[in-house]
């Protein structure tokens, strides 16, 4: 499976209230943010997978998929100030081998997401004070589910 996207996306006509920036008499300001880029658009992005079962008879069916995201830049503010406000493309990586049983009772993957523990900003706010918060994506995460069917 695979996608891709592109999109063209940015700001008409935008007055942005802000609390950040004072005028000389100590006043909060709008900013004109017209013509900047909308908040988490990436010009593209994309995602590939690809997987494959191997029947093993008796033992059952083995599964093995592997899948890549990929994404352009993006801004996490409408005011899209660099560097604050830009996250760089990204590519993460995740892959698993699944298992189940011949008679389809039994079943388990081992899995490893984000393999090259890619950090991300996902998301961005700014308090009235200045102070920045972040959030990430996951990092790294690897784990085993096994389960019985009944």
């Amino acid at each position: 499976d695979a996608s891709l996207g592109l999109l063209e996306a940015e700001y008409k006509k935008f007055i942005l209230p802000s609390n950040l920036f004072l005028d000389a008499a100590g006043d909060p300001t709008n900013i004109d943010v017209s013509g900047n880029r909308l908040i988490n658009a990436p010009k593209w992005s994309g995602h590939i997978g690809a997987e494959h079962d191997i029947s093993s008879g008796r033992l059952g069916t083995f599964t093995v998929r592997g899948q890549l995201y990929i994404t352009d830049d993006i801004y996490l503010r409408a005011l899209n100030l660099e560097p604050y406000d830009h996250q760089e493309g990204y590519t993460t990586f995740d892959v698993k081998v699944m298992w189940e049983s011949a008679d389809s009772r039994w079943f388990g993957e081992a899995f490893v997401n984000n393999i090259t523990d890619e950090a991300v900003i996902t998301n961005q706010e700014v308090t009235d004070s200045g102070i920045y918060f972040a959030n990430l994506n996951r990092p790294r995460s690897y784990g085993v589910v096994v389960g019985v069917r009944f």
